[in-house]
């Protein structure tokens, strides 16, 4: 069977898009070991029809997310190992991870980590830092993607409850953190790809800020003097979140996705107090 064949079924299989040629080539390269931008350079190929694929567009018509099938995703230009035991990394993450990026910090606190991204990216542009979660799991993968990118001496993972007390020091240069701040009301009516992804890791409570208000309460005491927080958002929370900063002593300002939509708060402490 020629590849072109092959690629032709699957991508049918998927639903004909545009999209499902994306995916289809990526299901290809991650089943034959193709790199999918050579895909098309090997269409004459004879090649025996895997049936693992079948499996995996059985997965992926299902609402499963195409990154938990192939386990991998790209973010900042970085691979990543993804499980379904910690959120995929996406595109208006990136904006997060770049405004932490732009701070003057060598040492930075990634509160709620899930893969690492973040981190891992912070690491790979020479600072050095510890990531927290609440999931053993999802830090295992977190420590595998540092692996992955080689910066494994440079974040110390640690297993902990951000709503508890944090046994992680102080004096950090950054703060940066993408907590769960889906409304708990909500997360039912996301789409079946999201929701496929770990609760925990998206339920912000009953109106979405419960991890905006516990992380303001206690980024002061963590933070060097003139550190920084910067947080990823809901694109209709800016408002609030700069609100519980403020009453905190925080001045922010906010930074959109590549959408155009509200994404990220940066925020510095002023000690002016709005409570």
């Amino acid at each position: 069977m020629k590849l072109c064949d092959i690629r032709r079924k699957v991508t049918n299989a998927l639903g004909g898009a545009d999209g499902a040629r994306r995916e289809c080539d990526l299901l290809i390269s991650h089943v034959y070991g193709v790199d999918a931008a050579d895909i098309p350079l090997h269409m004459f190929d004879e090649l025996e029809y895997d049936a693992t694929l079948d499996g995996m567009i059985a997965r992926r018509t299902s609402g499963e997310p195409l990154e938990y099938i192939i386990g991998r995703t790209v973010f900042c230009d970085l691979d990543f190992f993804v499980t379904p035991s910690c959120l995929i990394p996406q595109a208006d993450t990136e904006v997060v991870a770049r405004e932490a990026a732009r701070l003057d910090g060598g040492r930075f606190l990634d509160l709620c980590t899930g893969s690492g991204c973040i981190a891992v990216f912070l690491a790979k542009r020479g600072a050095r830092g510890v990531a927290v979660d609440i999931s053993g799991a999802a830090l295992d993968i977190a420590r595998k993607n540092a692996e992955l990118n080689g910066v494994s001496d440079k974040i110390e993972f640690v297993e902990a409850d951000v709503f508890a007390p944090l046994d992680i020091g102080a004096g950090f240069d950054v703060i940066v953190s993408n907590p769960p701040y889906v409304r708990s009301g909500e997360i039912d009516s996301l789409s079946r790809e999201v929701r496929h992804e770990p609760r925990i890791a998206l339920d912000g409570g009953a109106d979405g800020l419960d991890f905006y208000r516990r992380i303001a309460s206690v980024a002061g005491e963590l933070l060097a003097p003139r550190g920084a927080l910067v947080c990823e958002i809901g694109y209709d929370e800016a408002a609030d979140v700069l609100s519980i900063l403020s009453a905190h002593g925080f001045s922010g300002r906010v930074t959109k996705d590549y959408g155009g939509r509200d994404r990220c708060v940066v925020a510095v402490k002023t000690d002016r107090r709005t409570t």
